[in-house]
């Protein structure tokens, strides 16, 4: 086995003094025991046999919390990546290190990779995904406002937003489709409101959102569609 660091903290971590003595063994147990992954082939034979005590599985998760991710027959420790490496995230490890490389691809094996990104997440990333949230808000609020229509935010119109917002499309360019839409002459259009003909696209059918876009004003305020 190879060597690896441990923190002394913990002895004042108040999680780790709570825990009943064999469970601080077993956690002891579980770091030596892991691969350089931070995943451990479920052995509770094994951890038995060494630790001298009995442990049932679904008990020892409750324990431990979010601290172990069950892997089908397999455990992970998420943050023995932080602490092994000494890596704020699993995005600075360096695929050029074999043993980071290594690291990696087990992770990705088991299925741990994913999960690990996204928990891994920074304040600035975080930041990012709440601006883009605001965003999509605004724009569906200013779809409502101009229609005047009461519709609720359906996951379809969610990612619709945040589709045309990731393909390049920005808040004014949105906007202004609104805005053309709500200025259509259609005599059915109080029937066809939905946000898909505003910004969307239909099957088979050419682009709405680049049609409202090279749609000139008519120089009118937008119209409130308040009715049916």
């Amino acid at each position: 086995m190879a060597n690896r660091f441990t923190d002394s903290r913990k002895w004042d971590d108040p999680w780790f003094r709570k825990l009943p003595c064999k469970y601080k063994t077993f956690w002891l147990f579980l770091l030596d025991k892991c691969n350089h992954a931070g995943i451990w082939k479920i052995d509770f034979e094994s951890a038995e046999f060494h630790i001298g005590e009995k442990f049932n599985e679904t008990e020892t998760l409750e324990i431990f919390g979010n601290r172990i991710v069950k892997l089908k027959e397999k455990w992970f420790v998420p943050k023995f990546i932080n602490f092994q490496y000494q890596v704020s995230s699993i995005k600075n490890l360096n695929p050029n290190n074999r043993v980071h490389k290594s690291t990696i691809e087990l992770l990705k094996r088991e299925g741990a990779y994913k999960g690990l990104i996204r928990g891994f997440k920074g304040c600035k990333d975080k930041d990012k995904d709440k601006d883009k949230d605001k965003d999509i808000k605004g724009i569906f609020s200013y779809f409502l406002e101009k229609t005047g229509k009461r519709f609720k935010l359906s996951p379809l119109n969610y990612d619709l937003i945040k589709k045309r917002l990731e393909d390049g499309a920005t808040i004014e360019q949105l906007k202004y489709a609104v805005d053309r839409f709500c200025e259509d002459d259609f005599k059915d259009r109080h029937k066809y409101m939905d946000l898909v003909y505003c910004i969307g696209q239909q099957k088979g059918k050419p682009d709405n959102l680049e049609k409202w876009l090279n749609t000139e004003p008519k120089g009118n305020k937008p119209k409130t569609y308040k009715g049916s």
